[in-house]
């Protein structure tokens, strides 16, 4: 919503990561229930979602608008090798080190870091 009033040239590419493999095949469908989205604010959901009809009202479906944007691919925080060489300008992490001890998370974060283009900021959930 507010990157085209600020700067309409710029451009950007999403990338969604997660350990899960289930999870990444329902992110890269793009298709969740309303109930999942309806808590953004109409502005941000602009014309980037379509509304089913019939028998699949209460879903929705992202649009090529943002779809062509993002790339889901399965990994391991552990193992970053992936996406190592990639520079990111922004990095979202959330509900991730709950699941670690204090040793794997800086390990973690360690790995993030690497991936942080300078001046770039890295953003983590409360449960971090």
């Amino acid at each position: 919503y507010h990157l085209p009033q600020i700067a309409p040239d710029l451009t950007f590419e999403i990338l969604g990561t997660d350990v899960d493999i289930d999870c990444i095949k329902i992110a890269k469908n793009g298709v969740y229930r309303f109930e999942q989205i309806k808590e953004i604010p109409t502005v941000y959901q602009g014309s980037h979602w379509q509304k089913g009809t019939g028998e699949i009202a209460n879903y929705v479906r992202i649009k090529d608008s943002l779809r062509t944007r993002c790339q889901f691919v399965t990994s391991n925080l552990f193992d970053m090798s992936l996406l190592m060489g990639q520079s990111f300008h922004l990095i979202f992490c959330r509900n991730v080190f709950i699941y670690f001890n204090q040793v794997q998370a800086n390990s973690v974060s360690k790995n993030l870091l690497q991936l942080l283009s300078p001046n770039g900021y890295l953003f983590l959930g409360l449960s971090e």
